[in-house]
């Protein structure tokens, strides 16, 4: 009989605590979970929400970019699911979603899924891409950097595809810095300048010796001059206006800076980033007392690169010529040309 009421008060001391136990909180799954290029990945949240959820996703490509998908999330019984097509050049997928005013992702860097190229190879760029996250930087302002995973995935890049040009410099440049050493050495100035003296030229060349000029030498003029020349060469190599865009901020030479940006304005007239090199350019010749060629720059600008700025100081500069009208019809374009949700930059498309 004891024995037996043992059992009884076991079994209902557990019965208490399953009834005490918390219900699991939300998750974030989806599928396939090694995609190829082609599928349709799916992404479910599973959790409680009033209004559906917000899918913010980065599509990274070999030689086209990131592309920026905001996407609402279709409410189901246990959740809230959205389907997300790969074309046959996606690399890496990583995503964040916000449920009101909190967000689910992982470690600041957003849920990362390695596209496959077959069942043991990744897609060229995927780890690179990945090396590129962990560095934080514009594609993740407020990621806690961390130089050594970074390190691990351009490794892990070179490992599966040790043609990639910019994994090898991007790692360079790492290692140097860990290393303490400012000036690139000699061995990795000869396999650059070798780059450029291939008897076929690649965008790639171009954008790894401008980028290694750039950031490992410190010699921005020369950077910008091939810089330019990809440009010319390379119309179609998805990465030039954006690298050129990243460039021009950080020279000092405003004739070169304005040589850069026009170039993109004039190349890329219908894209974001021609969007922003003319909202550059007018910053430029505002601060110089161009007034006309702002306000036109700036109008030129607002069609492509809806940012909250280049409104308010096209308004405020036809304000100031007694323009009013003028200045309040761009005002009640802003409000409605950027988003309810507020205004995502490319640059930082995720914070």
């Amino acid at each position: 009989m004891r024995k037996r009421g043992f059992w009884i008060v076991g079994f209902l001391v557990l019965l208490a605590a399953g009834c005490g136990r918390k219900p699991p909180g939300p998750s974030v799954i989806w599928t396939p979970e090694a995609p190829r290029p082609g599928d349709t990945l799916t992404i479910h949240f599973r959790g409680t929400f009033e209004t559906p959820p917000l899918l913010v996703l980065q599509r990274f490509t070999p030689r086209d970019g990131v592309e920026l998908i905001l996407q609402e999330m279709n409410p189901g019984p246990s959740g809230a699911a959205a389907a997300v097509p790969l074309p046959e050049n996606t690399a890496l997928v990583s995503f964040k979603i916000e449920v009101g005013n909190r967000t689910y992702d992982q470690e600041g860097l957003g849920y990362a899924v390695v596209v496959m190229q077959d069942s043991t190879t990744p897609m060229p760029t995927a780890h690179r891409w990945l090396g590129k996250l962990w560095e934080g930087g514009d594609l993740r302002p407020e990621l806690e950097p961390s130089p050594e995973k970074a390190i691990q995935e351009y490794q892990e890049e070179l490992r599966y595809h040790p043609e990639d040009p910019l994994a090898r410099v991007w790692l360079w440049r790492l290692q140097n810095e860990m290393l303490g050493r400012t000036v690139p050495s000699t061995r990795q100035r000869a396999a650059v300048q070798a780059l450029l003296e291939s008897k076929k030229l690649s965008p790639e060349a171009l954008h790894v010796s401008a980028f290694f000029y750039w950031k490992m030498a410190g010699e921005t003029g020369r950077a910008a001059d091939l810089t330019l020349r990809l440009l010319q060469e390379f119309p179609d190599y998805g990465y030039g206006p954006s690298f050129a865009l990243d460039l021009a901020q950080d020279l000092s030479d405003k004739k070169l800076q304005k040589r850069l940006l026009s170039a993109v304005a004039k190349g890329w007239p219908d894209t974001w980033e021609g969007g922003k090199a003319e909202y550059r350019l007018a910053r430029l010749w505002e601060k110089e007392g161009q007034t006309l060629k702002a306000v036109q720059a700036y109008q030129r600008a607002i069609s492509r690169y809806p940012h909250p700025d280049a409104y308010s100081r096209l308004a405020r500069l036809l304000a100031d010529q007694r323009k009013v009208a003028q200045a309040l019809a761009v005002i009640q374009k802003a409000e409605k040309a950027i988003p309810a949700q507020g205004f995502y930059d490319r640059e930082y498309p995720f914070f």
